[in-house]
């Protein structure tokens, strides 16, 4: 089988990366050549700058470099492409080569002004390679700050919908809890200077004489015997705590010693709450027998608590710092949004004025063809049309002259200018200036403008008489009905004339309806009525022998009534017959004139065809 790209190996033979299928995928360039590793180098730069960092990844091969970079330019440039660009490391080579060919086609559906062959990028073609990755990155750049904002506004309303950056203030409740816990971290003093005791005069004493009054123990105070002396220009307070130290637990002798500045330290102190402000031995003794360890983990703890409280009020500073921050940002946000507002107002209303001019111009342009089409229907026959043809020869003449007109009008307003131009000027010289050869000229030259002027009245007075001869002419022919106009009104007559026929038997079917079931109802309600009367007499007429006579008599009289109804609704019936028996002889009539009505106006409409054929035909001949 012949290899598809030959020059891609080395003389030693190709070098492999096993893959999860047992393939082989050869290096496609010598990574040994100087220019070849400059290119590779540039282009591994490029895609680092657009945001493809797994190209400095040292162990990955050229070649996954360079089609894993273009498949994610491509996906990174938002293009619209339909091709698969998914890059996978343990893909196969099959599977690589399919994904250089969708990139080929990707990249010419993007219309890259450089494009790269599918064998270029699995050869490592370099100098081809470049100007498409340079193109590509362009377009990723230009992408990421077109959709940077619109990403970073949608961020912010993200956030927005689920905190509130009121919430980083600090709220009434955390000030006071802060605030009432302080109390309870904060140093007791115990002991008190006495009144009239003068402090001593070395630093590191008065360092000592403080913390013994905070409760420290002197036995946690060890003044180094080699402590450095303070810099000059240092304040003798802070080398007298440089010289403190806390690491090791002072000596016999110098425990002894300090014991005894202790002493003399209470001497001039009174415990904290006394009233005569002195100080007992127990109380000294107790101070004196502190252990070192608990005092220290007592100045540790303090110290932990005062950096904690220092990092709170650094955060609330930060905090205010950022309020005062996104303060400006909503101003500025705000100042910003009511610019577009003004600017969005603007384009609004110069879109209605646009849209309520094209409105207006498609109105007119309806209106037009409107007009057009009506004249074309009214110009059924010759005559028409040889009227028409001669009114648009009127309009387009009197079109011609209110051109002339106004090219007459232009230049005699630009001759006017340059004669009153002349005319000041002479004025300027003086009345004596004028020879009488040009006073002669300018007389010439009124008596022209005169003769022309009248002319011109003259043309414009047979202008406006052509044209009221014209109106009256096209308003006569607007009130002549063509007869497509004629079939028109004749055809909606006619579907009036059915609507109204079709309704008027409607309601006659409705009142015959009602007739009949109010005539049902009336002989239903007498036959009760009879029913309910026979029903209650007959009980009483059965009693005897007199009223079951009267009772025969009236069920006979009841019987002849009910015979004498029964015969006039027959008699009723029969003339009815006999009037729908009338109407439909009539029916019959009328549809045979219809018939022949319809035959006639065919006749006449085939003899009119005619007859306008032969006159058609009679005017070519004349």
């Amino acid at each position: 089988r012949p290899r598809l790209f030959p020059s891609i190996y080395g003389s030693s033979g190709p070098r492999s990366k096993t893959f999860p299928e047992g393939q082989s995928q050869p290096e496609m360039a010598d990574e040994d050549d100087e220019p070849q590793r400059d290119w590779l180098s540039e282009i591994s730069e490029m895609f680092l700058n657009g945001g493809y960092f797994r190209a400095r990844i040292a162990s990955i091969t050229p070649f996954d470099k360079i089609i894993g970079g273009l498949a994610w330019s491509i996906t990174a440039s938002n293009a619209d492409v339909s091709f698969d660009l998914f890059f996978d490391e343990d893909a196969n080579l099959g599977q690589k080569i399919q994904l250089s060919e969708n990139i080929e086609k990707s990249l010419v559906v993007m219309k890259c002004p450089h494009p790269v062959q599918a064998h270029q990028i699995q050869g490592l073609d370099y100098p081809a390679v470049f100007p498409a990755v340079r193109w590509l990155i362009k377009k990723v750049i230009a992408t990421r700050e077109e959709f940077g904002d619109r990403l970073r506004r949608f961020a912010t309303y993200s956030y927005g919908k689920g905190y509130d950056y009121n919430s980083l203030e600090p709220t009434v409740k955390d000030i006071s809890s802060i605030t009432n816990s302080v109390p309870s971290y904060r140093v007791q003093r115990r002991l008190r200077p006495r009144v009239g005791v003068s402090p001593p005069e070395d630093p590191a004493a008065r360092v000592r004489m403080v913390l013994v009054e905070y409760g420290h123990s002197p036995s946690q105070l060890s003044r180094g015997s080699d402590a450095p002396k303070p810099k000059e220009g240092a304040s003798p307070l802070a080398a007298g705590v440089k010289g403190l130290s806390l690491e090791s637990p002072p000596p016999r002798a110098e425990e002894s010693r300090m014991k005894a500045q202790l002493a003399e330290l209470a001497s001039g102190m009174a415990q904290e709450g006394e009233d005569d402000g002195s100080v007992s031995r127990s109380r000294a003794a107790q101070i004196m027998g502190l252990r070192s360890d608990e005092h220290r983990a007592a100045f540790l703890k303090y110290n932990q608590e005062l950096v904690q409280a220092e990092g709170l009020a650094t955060r609330q500073a930060n905090m205010q710092k950022q309020k005062d921050s996104l303060e400006k940002q909503l101003a500025a946000e705000q100042q910003r949004l009511s610019k577009q507002q003004g600017v969005t107002a603007a384009a609004v209303r110069a879109a209605e004025v646009a849209e309520a001019e094209l409105n207006t111009q498609l109105a007119h342009n309806e209106r037009c063809l409107n007009e057009k089409e009506k004249l074309n229907n009214k110009l059924k026959t010759p005559e028409d049309v040889k009227r028409a043809k001669a009114l648009l020869a009127l309009i387009k003449k009197i079109a011609q002259l209110k051109k002339e007109e106004a090219e007459f009008r232009g230049d005699c307003k630009k001759k006017m200018g340059e004669m009153q131009e002349q005319l000041e000027k002479q004025k300027t010289k003086g009345a004596s200036g004028l020879t009488p050869k040009e006073e002669e000229r300018i007389a010439e030259i009124n008596a022209a403008h005169k003769k022309d002027f009248a002319k011109w009245e003259a043309m414009r007075a047979s202008l406006a008489k052509r044209s009221r001869a014209v109106a009256l002419l096209s308003r006569k022919l607007d009130e002549m009905p063509a007869r497509p106009e004629l079939m028109q009104y004749e055809k909606r007559f006619e579907e009036l004339y059915e609507q109204i026929t079709a309704k008027l038997e409607e309601t006659r079917r409705y009142y015959a309806i009602f007739n009949t079931l109010q005539d049902t109802k009336k002989l239903l309600t007498k036959e009760i009525s009879l029913l309910n009367s026979i029903q209650a007499q007959f009980d009483t007429a059965m009693g005897n022998y007199e009223g079951k006579g009267k009772f025969l008599n009236s069920v006979k009289g009841i019987n002849d009534g009910l015979e004498q109804n029964y015969d006039k609704s027959n008699t009723k019936l029969d003339h009815e017959k006999h009037t729908l028996r009338i109407l439909q002889e009539r029916h019959v009539a009328s549809i045979s004139k219809q018939r022949a009505y319809y035959n006639c106006v065919k006749e006449f409409q085939e003899v009119c065809v005619r007859g306008d054929y032969l006159r058609a035909k009679l005017q070519r001949i004349c």
